[in-house]
């Protein structure tokens, strides 16, 4: 009898295991790998969408991996011997598959002695997606290792005429050139006859210089690779013999080090997005619709939304910013009805030492409030901001020491906590746990007590790399960057565990920071620190960077009194920011006012699918535009820009994204384009717009008629 009650205990078991593997959120019976029959798949028909064979196709790939991890594209040296995927010497302890609505997460553990490796890897069915990091861990009570040659990626991708499509992230030359160009160029690399392109971040700073997302374009189709390292990293795309079979690697630049008892280490996250044929525009849509659907951070369970702002920080001395100050100005935004959704209050506001002021903003390290300017620590204006259902934003640059050792606070990091030689610029060491601790709580009080919503994080040191491999030992290379990294991502979990109903925007001089890591939990609201005036370059910045990344932020001036629509809506995207001086007596309040009703009419269309209308260019005689459509509604809009030095003052754009057979309602912001068209004229024979003079801005938005 007991062995009958015991053998029906078992099939219970069982079964409840099946039951709990095909239920959305429950945890995987760990004896059990998931299979593509256990995939769920949308049978999508509207806009832009993978066909169903492709998506199965890209799981079936995944799930080769997920039962043979000898397959698993990743490579390293361990304690002398080298290593493709994970051989049958790695014992496997235990594998947990969690389903979600839009993706399937696997945790893997493996043992081998006293190396622990930990497999995060999660597949998106729908979006022909799947990624992985990995983790070392030394479980045992002495050094083991070396750990070397971490390959986070080495995987071959074979078809002809491959082609490699990248931007240059925020900065200003391309590849293999000393020639000027705009920050985020798009740039093209021919592996047919380049047969080698290698590229490895200098400095740090994830995405300044080089930028950590392709596009590899091969036979029939092709694949988006993302490198989610906060740090140095590299990629090498490789034509192996000229054969068209393309061997990309990925990983830290700088790795070779032992584990110490306890120590982990981490890959950088690998992801890859996969699509059918060679229409860019399609292929760029896909990879839109993965980042906005999986990687863009929620707020209270809803996408980050398109704001509207306003800050003093373009002409104010940050040094001398006062509350006062900031009440009087936010006020007058509001007081002449200018539709804003937050307020930013950017760097100066805390004291440099003790209740000492600060003579420049630069001078940080203590983070208190100075109560003698900001004598409600900021609770004024976020009362102003509360009842008037906006955000307010709140500038930080924690990981940064500028003020040497006599001025830290007895309560504050200690110089042993600090990277780099007193006097100089230095990065309090987020690989030590009592940094990462020290900093959440001084960062959390001042949030708790201001009323933030949004939480900028500024990270101004042009070289972190050097301090990272100075602080190396021997036969430890890497390892400060490997933990730096780690620290800096459990900061940043843990502020927004502490604050759900804030968010984080990544700002590292601009676009230092836009890895996919980073960019899981915040958005660039300050994409550069190139001259925001140049609103000529901002239109070719916009144009390229949409493409990769749909949510990031601009100001529409720095220092000029520019009040044209050319000017500000050459700054439209999802987060605009107004730096004009409220103190100059020309203000155009209803210009400003009258440009910001009209961003937020169509900033929610950031998150729809994206058509670059022309040609990319950085050049001042060359019109330039795009368009935004929403599949399900068939509305969206355009922009245009004719810049100064352009002759022409006609142009036929061809629109996407249409139902050739219906008619749509195209209408002109400025009341003169207005018109009528089919979406076959509008997609194959254009739409002609006529302007009167260069330096033209054209907004036109349209709509399906029913």
């Amino acid at each position: 009898m007991k062995f009958r009650q015991y053998l029906i205990q078992i099939i219970a078991t069982v079964a409840m295991g099946i039951i709990m593997l095909n239920t959305v959120g429950c945890a995987d019976n760990p004896t059990r790998k998931y299979s593509p029959e256990n995939y769920s798949y949308t049978d999508e028909q509207l806009g832009v969408y993978h066909s169903m064979e492709k998506k199965k196709s890209v799981t079936n790939e995944y799930d080769g991996y997920l039962k043979d991890l000898s397959t698993l594209p990743i490579s390293f040296s361990y304690d002398g011997k080298d290593y493709k995927g994970f051989d049958s010497s790695f014992k496997e302890i235990s594998r947990q598959t969690v389903a979600e609505a839009k993706k399937v997460s696997t945790k893997i553990i493996l043992e081998k002695k006293n190396l622990e490796v930990t497999l995060d890897m999660a597949v998106y069915p729908d979006y022909c997606a799947y990624e992985w990091t990995v983790y070392f861990t030394n479980k045992g009570n002495k050094a083991i290792g070396p750990i070397s040659e971490v390959k986070a990626a080495n995987i071959i991708f074979s078809g002809e005429k491959p082609v490699v499509k990248g931007n240059t992230g925020d900065y200003g030359k391309l590849p293999n050139s000393e020639k000027e160009t705009s920050r985020y160029s798009p740039y093209t690399i021919d592996l047919s006859y380049e047969n080698i392109f290698e590229q490895i971040q200098p400095s740090g700073r994830s995405s300044e210089y080089c930028f950590p997302y392709y596009n590899l374009e091969y036979g029939d189709g092709g694949c988006f690779i993302a490198i989610g390292w906060v740090g140095s990293w590299f990629a090498r795309f490789e034509n192996v013999d000229f054969d068209n079979n393309i061997n990309f690697t990925g990983g830290q630049t700088h790795l070779n080090t032992t584990l110490n008892p306890g120590e982990t280490i981490r890959t950088p996250l690998m992801a890859f997005v996969f699509y059918e044929g060679r229409d860019e525009n399609r292929a760029m849509n896909l990879w839109r619709h993965w980042f906005i659907d999986c990687n863009v951070p929620t707020v209270d369970g809803e996408l980050i939304k398109p704001i509207t702002s306003a800050t003093s920080a373009t002409y104010i001395n940050l040094a001398q910013t006062k509350e006062n100050n900031e009440v009087m100005f936010l006020n007058k935004y509001l007081n002449n009805g200018v539709p804003l959704d937050s307020w930013w209050l950017d760097a100066g506001w805390y004291y440099k030492s003790g209740t000492s002021p600060v003579s420049e903003w630069l001078e940080v390290g203590n983070w208190k409030v100075d109560t003698n300017r900001f004598p409600t620590e900021f609770k004024a204006i976020s009362d102003i901001t509360e009842s008037n259902n906006m955000d307010f934003m709140v500038w930080f640059e924690p990981e940064i020491v500028r003020i040497t050792n006599e001025f830290l606070d007895e309560d504050g990091l200690k110089p042993e906590w600090l990277l780099g030689a007193d006097g100089t610029w230095r990065l309090a060491d987020l690989g030590n746990p009592n940094v990462v601790d020290w900093i959440y709580e001084r960062v959390a009080a001042v949030i708790e007590k201001s009323g933030a919503t949004i939480y900028r994080q500024d990270y101004g040191h042009g070289n972190p790399l050097s301090h990272w491999l100075a602080n190396d030992t021997e036969g430890r290379l890497g390892i400060t960057e490997n933990k730096y990294v780690q620290g800096y991502l459990e900061l940043w979990d843990r502020l927004l565990e502490r604050f759900p109903h804030m968010f984080i925007d990544t700002c590292a001089s601009g676009g230092g920071r836009l890895d996919l890591e980073t960019l899981r939990r915040s958005v660039p609201l300050h994409k550069t620190d190139y001259n925001y005036g140049d609103v000529d370059m901002k239109q070719s910045m916009h144009q390229a960077l949409f493409q990769w990344i749909p949510y990031f932020g601009t100001v529409n001036t720095l220092g000029q009194q520019d009040f044209t629509s050319y000017f500000l809506r050459s700054s439209y995207c999802a987060f605009v920011a107004d730096g004009h001086d409220v103190r100059n007596k020309n203000f155009d309040w209803s210009a400003l006012k009258a440009s910001f009703e009209e961003v937020k009419s169509i900033n929610s269309y950031y998150y729809s699918d994206y058509y670059p209308l022309t040609e990319w260019n950085y050049d001042l005689t060359k019109w330039k535009g795009w368009e935004f459509v929403n599949p399900e509604t068939q509305s969206g809009f355009i922009q245009l820009f004719c810049p100064p030095d352009c002759v022409d003052l006609t142009y036929s754009v061809k629109m996407f994204g249409l139902d050739a057979n219906s008619q749509y309602q195209l209408i002109d912001a400025d009341g003169k384009l207005s018109g009528i068209a089919t979406g076959k004229q509008l997609m194959e024979e254009g739409y002609t717009i006529t302007v009167s003079e260069s330096r033209t801005a054209i907004l036109m938005t349209f709509e399906k008629i029913k």
